[in-house]
């Protein structure tokens, strides 16, 4: 099955559109290192103050927030040379797999415990994990960076069935918010705030998701316009940066934040309030 090469000519983006996508990749890598620097600071002080269990959830965070990091800053083939092509097209490749798998395992989590730990969303949870892994292992094996000596581009050749892996998201993701709002229906009433905010939280995250998911899998198959192609992918990681490090306020309150802030209000606050909680 022949690959879904990337266009040849790196003329077809010019400094106006590489400096839309250079604002982009620039906000996803200070939204994560905002986030990474609240949740060392927050473990740093709890450690210190007192000996507590080990939580897993803000490992999970820091993995996916350092592999959004490497996956940003590798994006840009256009800086590419025959010796760097290929080993930087491989990192970038795989630490998007890694961002995206982290990413799942959360939503999954988050859903799982919203559930009051019941077995067969763990069951499922486990199910989807188990694939959405192995789309990852058969895309970082099919596809690959490769340096075009006649047009002096480095390219990249996507294998045209390991892109659909983003479907994998999108089951994630709507498990996740189908697990969320049966909880918000069924045990808290469907009419409190609580329950509200979280099916609108839950709504609106996956309809992003699923929009960006789908525009990426568009573009994977239709590899056309330089443009499009890194600004579609650095968008989609800024959406979901935005939406992961949205639950670094589990510190506060869940029932209190959920029944005072509408999820745009808070998904875009500034961060600067995520180090004033963390200082109090």
């Amino acid at each position: 099955m022949p690959l879904i090469h990337s266009p040849d000519d790196a003329s077809d983006i010019n400094n106006v559109e590489l400096f839309l996508q250079g604002i982009t990749f620039g906000l996803v890598v200070e939204n994560c290192i905002n986030a990474i620097g609240v949740i060392l600071k927050r473990r740093c002080g709890r450690s210190c103050k007192r000996k507590k269990k080990e939580n897993s959830v803000p490992l999970l965070m820091l993995a996916n927030n350092a592999a959004n990091i490497v996956y940003t800053l590798t994006s840009p083939f256009i800086f590419y040379n025959q010796v760097t092509c290929a080993p930087m097209a491989r990192l970038c490749n795989f630490s998007s797999h890694v961002f995206f798998l982290t990413y799942d395992i959360f939503v999954l989590f988050a859903a799982y415990i919203i559930s009051n730990r019941h077995a067969w969303v763990k069951n499922v949870s486990a199910v989807l994990v188990l694939n959405r892994f192995a789309w990852a292992v058969y895309d970082i094996h099919e596809s690959y960076g490769y340096f075009d000596i006649e047009f002096q581009f480095c390219e990249y050749a996507q294998h045209p069935i390991s892109a659909y892996y983003n479907m994998a998201d999108i089951a994630s993701d709507c498990f996740a918010t189908l697990v969320t709002i049966l909880v918000a229906i069924l045990r808290l009433g469907g009419k409190s705030n609580v329950s509200v905010r979280l099916i609108e939280r839950n709504l609106l995250r996956s309809v992003i998701i699923v929009a960006t998911s789908i525009f990426i899998v568009f573009m994977g198959l239709n590899w056309v316009n330089q443009f499009w192609i890194g600004w579609g992918f650095g968008f989609q990681a800024y959406i979901l940066a935005r939406l992961m490090n949205l639950d670094l306020m589990y510190g506060e309150s869940l029932d209190k934040r959920l029944q005072k802030k509408t999820i745009l209000q808070f998904m875009f606050k500034h961060t600067d309030e995520f180090n004033d909680s963390s200082a109090a």
